[in-house]
């Protein structure tokens, strides 16, 4: 589920104005931003000026990559991941158990 901020509204040099949305991607730890131009600053324009930002995220957001991967590297991404989200060391420690332990379960000899 993406979590859309408030929007902003900046003028610009020559006039016209940018209207910007900063979002969270969740499969991504941070905040995104994507933005348009619009001419004036009216409700009207910011209306549709955030129709058009929203459908653009709803574009970028649909785009999926599938790329090979072993398992180790899928769980050092993940313990980065979890790490970055400023995860307490027990829980940090209960979720790779439990995934080596999967992983053990797993092999096949």
């Amino acid at each position: 589920m993406v979590k859309y901020y408030t929007p902003q509204v900046e003028p610009l040099k020559n006039g016209k104005f940018k209207y910007s949305i900063r979002y969270t991607d969740p499969s991504f730890v941070g905040v995104h931003k994507s933005s348009t131009t619009i001419t004036k600053n009216t409700a009207h324009a910011r209306n549709l000026a955030e129709i058009k930002v929203k459908n653009a995220i709803k574009e970028k957001l649909s785009i999926r990559s599938v790329k090979q991967i072993t398992m180790d590297k899928l769980i050092d991404k993940l313990e980065d991941n979890l790490k970055q989200q400023g995860l307490a060391p027990k829980t940090l420690d209960a979720y790779f158990a439990y995934l080596i332990n999967y992983l053990s379960n797993l092999k096949i000899d």
